[in-house]
């Protein structure tokens, strides 16, 4: 014949009752901080678009200073106002810059606007060779 033994009961703080409520809260604390930082983002960049950016000109002011025009068209179907980083550059990518600028105002859906910059070049600005713009 078995004995049968009595375990003492159990002590210590009491059992969680819902054992995968963390294993459920972090993915939704992950998905609700991407989609706040995807918020702040796309507010940031001023929003419409796409946008399509071209150098259109430039003139050295002086050793240390270039100005640079810069033409933005909104190729999407809402207003927005994009960010523009102009890069230049002298040969090879030597003394390279580059600046972030936005248009005063809103780009409409299908307009082409210019922007002007000036943009400080360390080692001189005569050599330049390379311009370049994005939208992001």
């Amino acid at each position: 014949m078995a004995t049968v033994s009595q375990q003492p009961p159990v002590t210590g703080p009491p059992q969680n009752r819902h054992p995968h409520r963390s294993k459920i809260l972090v993915p939704v604390i992950v998905l609700a901080v991407l989609a706040i930082l995807i918020i702040i983002v796309a507010t940031a960049s001023g929003g419409g678009g796409p946008y399509r950016a071209r150098v259109i000109g430039h003139t050295v002011l002086n050793p240390a200073l270039v100005a640079v025009r810069v033409q933005v068209t909104n190729t999407g179907t809402t207003a927005g106002t994009p960010q523009i980083t102009i890069t230049v550059s002298g040969p090879g990518g030597a003394n390279t810059s580059s600046d972030v600028v936005t248009p005063d105002s809103p780009v409409r859906a299908g307009q082409t606007v210019v922007v002007n910059d000036a943009i400080t070049v360390t080692g001189g600005a005569a050599h330049l060779t390379q311009f370049s713009a994005s939208t992001g």
